[in-house]
C-alpha cells in the first residue's frame, strides 16, 4: 500500500514537473529502431547518439529548458568563380609539392640503399683483409717461434 502512494506520488509530481517526457513506447520503438540500424550497420555508433540525445532531453529538461534540441541546417554557402579558381590554384601546387616531396623521397631512398650496398661491400673486403693479414702474423709467429713443447711448471 505504501508502495502505491509511493509510486501515485512520484507519478503526480513528474506530471507536475514536466513538459514534454517521451512515453515508455515512444522511447522503446526508438532503441529498437536504433537498435536494428547498429545491426544492419555493424555499428554501435547510432545507439551512443541516441543515449546522448536522451542526456541532453533529460538535462534540458531538468534546467526547465525546451526539449527540442534539433540543431538548425548550416546555410549552403556558393563558392565565387575567384574562390574556386584559388582553390584550384592551391589544389595544383599541392599536387606539385607533394609529387616533389615523394619524388625527393624516393631519391634519398635510393642513395640510402646505394651507400649501404657500398659500404657492405667495403665491410666485407676488410673482413677478408683482416682474416688474411690474421694468418699472415701467425704464419709470421710460427716461424719466428718454432713449436717448442711446454712442461707444466712442478
Amino acid at each position: 500500500m505504501e508502495d502505491e502512494t509511493h509510486l501515485d506520488h512520484s507519478e503526480s509530481m513528474l506530471e507536475e514537473n514536466s513538459l514534454y517526457l517521451p512515453s515508455v513506447t515512444d522511447l522503446d520503438t526508438d532503441v529498437k529502431k536504433t537498435a536494428d540500424i547498429c545491426v544492419k550497420n555493424n555499428s554501435l555508433l547510432p545507439m551512443i547518439k541516441l543515449e546522448l540525445k536522451s542526456k541532453l532531453q533529460l538535462k534540458r529538461h531538468r534546467n526547465g529548458q525546451s526539449l527540442d534540441i534539433d540543431a538548425e541546417p548550416k546555410p549552403e554557402y556558393k563558392m565565387s568563380p575567384s574562390e574556386i579558381q584559388r582553390r584550384n590554384e592551391m589544389k595544383n601546387r599541392n599536387k606539385v609539392a607533394a609529387k616533389k616531396y615523394r619524388d625527393k623521397q624516393r631519391m634519398k631512398k635510393y642513395e640510402n640503399e646505394m651507400v649501404l650496398e657500398e659500404l657492405t661491400t667495403k665491410n666485407s673486403n676488410l673482413k677478408q683483409l683482416y682474416q688474411e693479414m690474421l694468418s699472415m702474423l701467425m704464419d709470421l709467429k710460427a716461424q719466428e717461434n718454432p713449436v717448442v713443447k711446454a712442461e707444466p711448471h712442478p
